[in-house]
């Protein structure tokens, strides 16, 4: 789990390590593949995102079809800062699989950072509505709604978030800054 500080509140990124190896077959993709995920994985641990996004990229190379790992690209990018690359990855991965919450939720951070709040919106509310149990998507939808001028449904999708996760550091946070109590 990564605590990623940004404008608006703090939210947790999970980040599920060694998953890939139950979706790369070891008999379509070299060992080397193997070895690049789990190395992907020590380095993400490590906080060392940017070598993790470089090892992550390897396997995507030779696995395309790897969800997971890509997604795993996507996220080490933009926790490295390479916003460029990291909507590059998700977007790929979004083609394939356009529901894909853990994707929009990351893409709602990349435009929340650059300023395209309507983007946000779009990419929290499909996080939001594809993972109703994360609370860091509905308060991300909540602070994008909120720089949209939205404070009524910004204050709904804190709301969400609470009931969802009643100590969300974002929402909580939030929802102080606007003056309003639980």
């Amino acid at each position: 789990m990564d605590i990623l500080p940004l404008p608006g509140g703090v939210f947790t990124v999970f980040f599920f390590a060694g998953a890939a190896h139950e979706v790369v077959r070891r008999d379509r993709v070299p060992t080397i593949s193997l070895n690049h995920t789990e190395q992907g994985d020590r380095l993400h641990a490590r906080g060392d995102a940017d070598a993790a996004f470089i090892a992550y990229q390897k396997i995507v190379a030779i696995a395309p079809d790897d969800g997971i790992t890509q997604f795993k690209a996507g996220l080490s990018a933009f926790q490295a800062r390479r916003h460029l690359e990291a909507e590059t990855v998700l977007h790929a991965l979004l083609k394939r699989q356009p529901k894909h919450g853990r994707g929009h939720f990351v893409l709602g951070l990349i435009a929340l950072e650059a300023g395209d709040n309507l983007g946000a919106v779009h990419h929290a509310e499909i996080a939001a509505m594809r993972l109703p149990r994360f609370a860091d998507a509905h308060a991300l939808l909540g602070t994008a709604l909120l720089r949209t001028g939205d404070k009524a449904n910004a204050v709904a999708a804190y709301q969400n978030a609470l009931r969802v996760d009643p100590a969300n550091a974002s929402a909580n946070a939030s929802l102080e800054q606007l003056g309003i109590t639980r």
